[in-house]
Parts: C-alpha cells; structure tokens; sequence
C-alpha cells in the first residue's frame, strides 16, 4: 500500500467515528417518539380479557391457536365446570387432551354429593264419625267438614296428629272430642247428641199429640171413657195369693167405675163413684176380701187389694191418662221423636206432685206407664195395655196389668173380650150388680 493510500483510510475513520458514536447514543435513548397525530394505538386483544368462558364459547374457539386459547382461558377463567359430561362434550368438539388438561386445571371440577332423599310425609290416616241424631255437622280444628249422612261421615288423607272434632246440631247441645289419627289407620268416634230444653218439650209435646191420634183423636177418647165390657180378672193380695174371676165392669170417666166378680166360692160387686165405694154380694164367702161385718166390713174393703186396683184401673184408664197429660198443666218432654232400638218411644210428663213415664209402641199407642209421686206414696206403680181393639171411632186395650208398687206381686190383671160402647151411663147404674147387656 502506498503511503497516500494509508493516510486516505485513516482519515475516513476519524471523519465517520463521530457519527457512529452518536447514532448508538440515539439508539438507546430512554424515550420514545410519539406516533404521528394521524395513526392510532394498537387495539387491545379481546380473546384475552372479558367474562370467564361458557361451554358453548370454548366449542366455538377450538379453531383458535391452542396456545392463546389456552392464555385466554387462564385468564379469563371458565363459567362451568369440568364434569366428565362437559369434558367428554368438548372431546368430541375436537379439544386436544392439552387444552382439556387446561380446563381441568382452571376449572377445578368438583363432585357434587347426592342430594339428600326427600322426606316422605308419613302414610295418612282416617276417621269414621258417628252421630246421633242421624245427621250432624262435623267441625274439625274450628273448621266445618261436612254433615253425617244416615248417621255417619268417613274422612281419609288426614296427617297423623290429635285433631278437635266438634258435633252440632240446631236444637241440640253440641260435643267435642279430641282424637288422635294414626298412621296408615282408620279410627272411630261417637256422639250421642242430647236435645236442649226446648227441643224436649217440643219432642214431649209432640208425642203426645201422636198418642191421641193413634187413639182416635179427641172423638175416639171420648168414645173408651164409657163403656160396657167382659172377661177375666185375676187379684194378688200383698202375700201374692191369686184369685181368679169372671168380671162385668162399667166405665163412665173420669169418676165412675164397677167391677162384678164372680168366682167359683162367691161373687160379688165393688164400684166407686168419685171418692166412695159401694159393694154388695155374697158377702159370707168372701174370705179373701175380708172378715166381720158392719163398718168392720166396710173398713176392711176400703183398704183391701180389690178396691185398690179398681181405684188404679178407673184412674189410669188410657183414656183418662192422656186426658190428665193434655189438660193439667203437666210439662211433658222427650229425648227423641224416633223410635229406640226396641221400636220404642218414651215421653215424660212431669206435674206439680206427680210424674209420669209413658211408653209409646210402634204404632204410637200407649203400651206402658210408670208412676211417681212427689211424695213417694205409690211410686212405682206400672201399668201395661196391650191388645187393642177398635171400639167406636177409639182404640181401647182388651188388657190391662197393674202391677202395684208395695208388694212383689200385688196387683190385678183384666182381660176382655167383649167391649161396647155404653153412652146413656148414669151414676144408678153403679149401685147394683151389673150383667152384660145383650
């Protein structure tokens, strides 16, 4: 190289040494040029940022590039869980085994432990309601729940428990019963409902008016109270000694009365108009009536068993009885206008010294009476008709028991067989003996 050459090179690096030296320090300045007023900032990436991911969204990005799927996924998160449904759908969405690995990360599936089983409510149960009377509305917890029908009502589907079960019924005092239901069981209540005050009166009030209609009525009463009749009478004394006798009697209610025994050893009459026995007969074989003669007589027929059942026969007459109950003033009442099981029906009738218990038959007609007495003196006394006949426009019993209360078996017994009506009756008719009239 010639000397011109060399000092040439040397001078070229010293003139471009500078420049060198200042582009590297503009080089590594510690700021930026600002971009031109005309152009904008680069825009932010919208895969990366936003909600966590549904299912349905990361089926719709498999396409992306796995890496920012999976940059976006971690940083966005995930919306469900990773199941082995929902990872089982994506498979078959064509997720590589990486990506699900990622989800399984990010997602973090959890098991969900098995709901309890729910609790069964415990099997219900049921209820028969009986009441009497036959119908009745039924109240459960302060609730109505409906009426008896024919004297019953079923209620089913009730939960286990005690329940309050109120009987009612217009004119009668109501009952409540608790009652405990169980399981899968039926259980049964009754009531047996008791009538007020006034329902019994009505109840008394009205069996008695169907008494006197079965009887004929105020026509056919007034028929049986005079009459002539026949038959057969049998007496027990206080000893329960028995006699037996054919006997005539007259009728005149409400105060005349005559009885014409005669037996196989004697015969004889007794009568009582109002307060005052008469008699007359054979009277030197009556042993069984009495003994002695004068006033001794007298006396001793006044108290014997033959003029007491001729007092209880006249006074308790069907006919007279009824009289008594519907003009005296007698407060009468009833538990029931229905018949009992017997095919009874039972009226009281309550006086100002006096009660009495009178028993109705199927038919309405009396068929027994029993007496109190305020008192005391002849409680007890039960009277039974049977038998009855039509005489006139009334009904009238063939027999008639007395069974009197101070003694077991003291009493009489009558049975006719022949009763007629007997209107022209007067009070000389029952002064003498006395024969059925042909």
């Amino acid at each position: 190289m010639s000397n011109r050459t060399f000092w040439c090179e040397i001078a070229i690096v010293v003139v471009l040494a500078p420049i060198t030296v200042l582009c590297g320090l503009l080089s590594a300045a510690p700021f930026q040029q600002s971009a031109p007023g005309n152009q904008k900032a680069p825009e932010q990436d919208r895969l990366l940022s936003g909600q966590p991911f549904s299912l349905e969204q990361i089926r719709g990005l498999l396409d992306v590039h796995p890496d920012r799927l999976s940059k976006a996924i971690l940083n966005r998160g995930l919306a469900f869980e990773a199941t082995p449904e929902n990872l089982e759908s994506l498979r078959k969405s064509g997720a590589s085994e990486r990506l699900i690995d990622i989800i399984r990360q990010r997602a973090r599936a959890r098991v969900q432990p098995l709901p309890p089983p729910p609790l069964l409510p415990p099997p219900a149960g049921g209820i028969v309601l009986k009441c009497s009377p036959a119908e009745c509305n039924i109240a459960i917890d302060g609730k109505p729940n409906g009426s008896t029908k024919s004297g019953s009502l079923e209620i089913q589907g009730l939960p286990p428990r005690e329940i309050v079960v109120d009987f009612e019924r217009d004119g009668y005092i109501g009952q409540q019963k608790t009652i405990a239901i169980q399981e899968g069981k039926d259980v049964s209540a009754e009531a047996a409902l008791e009538p007020s005050e006034a329902t019994k009166a009505q109840f008394g009030a009205d069996l008695l008016s169907m008494a006197v209609q079965a009887l004929g009525g105020d026509t056919g009463l007034k028929d049986v109270a005079s009459l002539s009749a026949s038959g057969a009478a049998v007496v027990w004394n206080k000893e329960g000694q028995r006699s037996d006798w054919t006997v005539n009697t007259l009728l005149k209610l409400p105060d005349m009365a005559l009885f014409d025994f005669e037996g196989s050893s004697a015969s004889f009459w007794l009568s009582l108009v109002g307060d005052k026995y008469k008699s007359g007969g054979d009277r030197k074989k009556l042993g069984v009536i009495g003994a002695g003669g004068g006033a001794e007589r007298g006396r001793i027929l006044a108290g014997g068993d033959y003029d007491s059942s001729l007092r209880v026969f006249r006074d308790f007459q069907v006919s007279a009885l009824v009289g008594r109950l519907k003009t005296n003033g007698f407060r009468l009442s009833a538990m029931s206008r229905e018949e009992d099981d017997k095919g009874e029906l039972h009226l009281r009738a309550v006086g100002t010294a006096e009660a009495y218990e009178l028993t109705l038959a199927t038919e309405k007609l009396p068929m027994r009476m029993t007496y109190e007495s305020e008192l005391g003196l002849g409680s007890g006394m039960e009277i039974v008709y049977s038998n009855y006949k039509d005489v006139g426009k009334g009904k009238y019993p063939l027999t008639t028991v007395i069974k009197l209360p101070d003694a077991p078996h003291r009493g009489m017994e009558v049975r006719f067989e022949n009763v007629t009506l007997a209107t022209d009756l007067r009070e000389k008719d029952f002064n003498t003996r006395f024969k059925p009239r042909k």
